[in-house]
């Protein structure tokens, strides 16, 4: 199967940092950018040359989404939910921005620089910026937003470990921000960028304590009106917003005057209601978005989420029988990842064979160990002394060769199509279907052999919340890997500021989490859209390709 085209998702073109960044932000910009592996903006380049002009679209309207299921919350320093980037996006302010290509944008930041020690970040922050409540956006705000994000009772899913070493930070005055790190970490800069890291009212915060991820106070494009669970999210123009970003097609208030986003579980239920114009836009299940393709009176889109890892199964090294390296060679030798794309995604999801996506500028190619071999992994098997009787099953000393394979209810079509490959090769796959939060309770108990995972990112760091041993037992580390040598890998890899450098490490790390087979690859994971001709604006892709950036978004 070809690979996906990417290119279609690059459509917004680069332009230059906003008008009021100083020398600083641009010298940053390109520093920090080369030393992550991504561009910085052109400099150089016309702004007002490339934003959509407002009369392209229609002003006001309507815009209803169709989704498979109500966001886990709308607390965006809480969240660990992919999906649910296009609310945050639309609700909140981040402080700088990327797109899916690596470009890093200002955005509540206008500037950013490191000292010479590594540690101490200086921000500089927009003036006259106010969140929905009135209250205004300021270096304080900065500090109480990250100050919360780590606070253990905040249980922070995703935002904590973007912001990695963070030890403290301080308002040097209204428009300044000093952000201190317990030891270098070049990533930060990226991770700023990413939705968990938004920021939210402190008033709005206070007033609603725990409930404040079904209340949500940003300072986007769009304001919370009301979520009525299990039916829909409505959210109408913030009429005030005039700092939007440079990586935006679109200035001032959003072009749509309102976003309905209507849950609808069952996938073809959600694609007849786009069929019968009950909504206007849609998430639909792969083989749903043939019904569009082709059709003159809809648009499809399909986008690529970059991933550390990609879609895929960890490999517990902890639970026998995967504690022996050699039956988890086995099970990834086993393993037909070009089946499932072709079966389940219907051609369309893109193609993976390492822990990082192959599109990433960390990929090495070298470490896709594991093509599909059932002649390999059987060999491996029998020099393990489990063997092949007269049975469906192999036996070592008159036991079966049985893996637990942990799977979520939404990807059981997954689980079910691994089971009978892996029985091809002699492997007894139990399936256990869980959702969350049973599912991840059983994964960190170590309780599976195998558990399908996702994990979007922007950087290669993100690794280590997937893979640090601090994260097994109680974090993300389901696989259940310990490894001295790569913790220390991954605290090198954040302190390095050079894209060379930083490239070689990961290419190390990949190769060695690959070597180890703690991740079987199945393919990179990707979002399929269909819409009404109608609805435009949705080529600007939030910074891990996850979703469109619903404030470009308009009615033509």
């Amino acid at each position: 199967m070809a690979h996906l085209d990417r290119s279609s998702l690059n459509d917004a073109p680069v332009v230059s940092p906003a008008s009021e960044a100083t020398d600083l932000s641009r010298r940053s910009l390109i520093k920090i950018g080369a030393a992550l592996g991504v561009a910085a903006p052109t400099l150089g380049a016309t702004a007002l040359g490339v934003r959509r002009a407002a009369a392209q679209a229609t002003p006001g309207g309507t815009l209803t989404i169709g989704i498979a299921a109500d966001p886990s919350t709308l607390d965006p320093h809480v969240n660990s939910n992919t999906r649910d980037s296009i609310f945050h996006h639309a609700l909140y302010d981040h402080l700088i921005q990327r797109s899916p290509d690596g470009t890093l944008y200002p955005g509540l930041a206008t500037e950013w620089a490191v000292a010479e020690d590594g540690v101490t970040w200086t921000v500089k922050l927009r003036s006259g910026v106010m969140f929905h409540d009135g209250t205004p956006f300021n270096a304080e705000a900065v500090v109480f937003n990250l100050d919360r994000i780590v606070n253990p009772d905040t249980k922070s899913e995703y935002a904590v470990f973007q912001l990695g070493p963070y030890a403290s930070s301080r308002a040097i005055d209204e428009t300044t921000v000093e952000i201190t790190m317990s030891r270098p970490y070049g990533p930060l800069p990226v991770s700023l960028a990413t939705y968990g890291i938004a920021m939210v009212s402190p008033a709005a915060v206070a007033a609603s304590g725990d409930t404040f991820g079904q209340n949500p106070v940003g300072s986007g494009p769009f304001k919370f009106v009301e979520w009525t669970p299990q039916s829909q999210v409505v959210l109408e123009r913030n009429p005030d917003y005039n700092w939007s970003s440079e990586i935006d097609t679109v200035t001032g208030p959003a072009p749509l005057e309102r976003l309905v986003f209507r849950t609808i579980v069952e996938n073809a239920t959600r694609a007849a209601s786009l069929q019968s114009g009950e909504v206007d836009m849609a998430n639909l299940a792969a083989p749903d978005l043939l019904t569009f393709e082709g059709n003159g009176d809809y648009r499809t889109q399909t986008i690529l989420i970059e991933g550390y890892p990609p879609a895929g199964l960890f490999v517990n090294t902890q639970k026998a029988p995967t504690d022996d390296v050699n039956i988890r060679k086995a099970l990834a030798f086993g393993v037909n990842a070009e089946e499932v794309r072709t079966v389940i995604y219907e051609g369309f999801a893109g193609e993976a064979d390492s822990v990082i996506s192959n599109f990433a500028w960390s990929y090495d190619p070298a470490s896709a160990l594991y093509p599909y071999d059932p002649e390999q992994a059987g060999a491996l098997l029998d020099a393990a002394g489990w063997v092949m009787g007269d049975g469906d099953f192999r036996q070592k000393d008159g036991t079966d060769l049985t893996v637990v394979h942990l799977a979520l209810t939404g990807v059981r079509n997954v689980a079910e199509l691994i089971q009978a490959q892996l029985k091809d090769i002699g492997v007894n796959i139990v399936l256990q279907v869980e959702d969350n939060p049973a599912q991840q309770q059983t994964a960190q108990q170590g309780l599976h052999n195998l558990v399908w995972t996702q994990w979007s990112g922007v950087d290669p760091a993100d690794l280590k919340k997937v893979y640090g041993s601090e994260n097994i037992g109680s974090g993300w580390n389901f696989a259940h890997y310990n490894n001295p040598d790569l913790d220390q890998m991954f605290i090198d890899g954040e302190a390095m500021n050079d894209q060379a450098q930083r490239k070689e490490l990961y290419s190390q790390v990949g190769m060695l989490l690959m070597e180890d087979a703690t991740f079987i690859p199945l393919n990179n994971a990707t979002v399929y859209l269909a819409m009404k001709t109608s609805v435009m604006g949705t080529d600007v892709i939030d910074e891990r390709g996850a979703n469109p950036r619903i404030y470009n978004a308009y009615l033509g």
